[in-house]
Formats: structure tokens, sequence, C-alpha cells
């Protein structure tokens, strides 16, 4: 089990490496560029057969703990961050502070209903839109992409504004951008 583990430790570093760049760990997050998912999600796969198998390995947790966070899937980290943190009965500043930031994501994504990776996308769609007409204040191009996508319009402009976004200029820079 113990290569299984550093298999996945290996692609984590991979994922890191393809990124250009260290994943967001402050409260302005991003949804992990599309050329890493893969490599996350198996990393994930092993980790997860490991953990069957061998229920109460430390390092395999802490490590889904942390895969989970690189895919925004808060609500998984934060229940495997905890559960390292009571088999080793450690509560070190730095975990505590993960803890803190990963509930604070979690939080954030309740309150809008899409996707970071649906926000960011919506950003783009924003933008491009932005460069052939100004905005006009309104959720014009916001709308225009929920009906696209099938997003409850009134739901994902209430929760917009809820962030600072009150129209289409004010959802990339307070929302997307934050």
């Amino acid at each position: 089990m113990r290569e299984s583990v550093q298999q996945a430790k290996d692609l984590i570093i991979k994922a890191i490496k393809l990124s250009g760049d260290s994943f967001a760990r402050s409260l302005d997050r991003k949804a992990p560029k599309k050329k890493v998912v893969p490599l996350l999600k198996n990393a994930k796969n092993i980790l997860l057969d490991v953990i069957r198998t061998e229920p109460d390995n430390v390092e395999a947790i802490r490590y889904l703990a942390q895969v989970e966070d690189e895919l925004c899937h808060f609500s998984s980290a934060i229940k495997y961050l905890e559960k390292y943190m009571e088999l080793t009965k450690q509560h070190s500043k730095k975990d505590l502070a993960r803890l803190y930031r990963l509930r604070e994501h979690s939080k954030e994504a309740r309150i809008l209903p899409i996707s970071q990776e649906k926000l960011e996308d919506l950003g783009r769609y924003i933008e491009q839109s932005l460069l052939s007409s100004p905005c006009d204040h309104t959720f014009r191009f916001t709308i225009a992409w929920a009906k696209r996508n099938g997003i409850n319009v009134e739901q994902l402009c209430s929760a917009l504004e809820e962030r600072g976004g009150y129209c289409d200029c004010e959802v990339i820079f307070n929302v997307v951008r934050g």
C-alpha cells in the first residue's frame, strides 16, 4: 500500500507542475485546470482503494483531503482532513488554517447554484461578450449564459448579487475575479 500512496503523491506533484503554479491556498479559489483533473482523479481513485483496505492509513487520508481540496470538493476535503486530525491527534496551525479555509469555501460554494468551473465559464462568456458590446449595467449576458446552460436565472442572479455582482461587469470584477 505504501507504493500506492507514493504513486498518488507523484500524481499530485505532477498535477501541480502541469498546472504551472501551485494550487490556490487562499480564499480566492479557482477550479483546477482541465489538464490536471485526470491526474487528480486518478490519485483520488488510488487513495480510495488504499483506504478501503486500510481505513486508518493517515498518509492516504491526508493526501485524499488534499486531492478533494484541489478538485474543489470542499465537503469531502473537510471530512478527510477532520478524520486525519482525529486519527493523528494533531491540530497544527497549518491544518487548522486549512480547515477554516475549506469551511469558508464550502459556504461560498453553497451560496452559488453553480460550480466553480461553471462560474469561470460564465466569466469567460461575459468577458467575450463585453468585447463587442459594453456593459449596460444589467445581467444581459449572465441571463443569456444561464438560459443556454439550463440554470435558474433568478436563483443565479440573486446569488451573484449576494456576492457583489449587480450587473455583468460586476460579476466579472466582484465574483469571478473576487
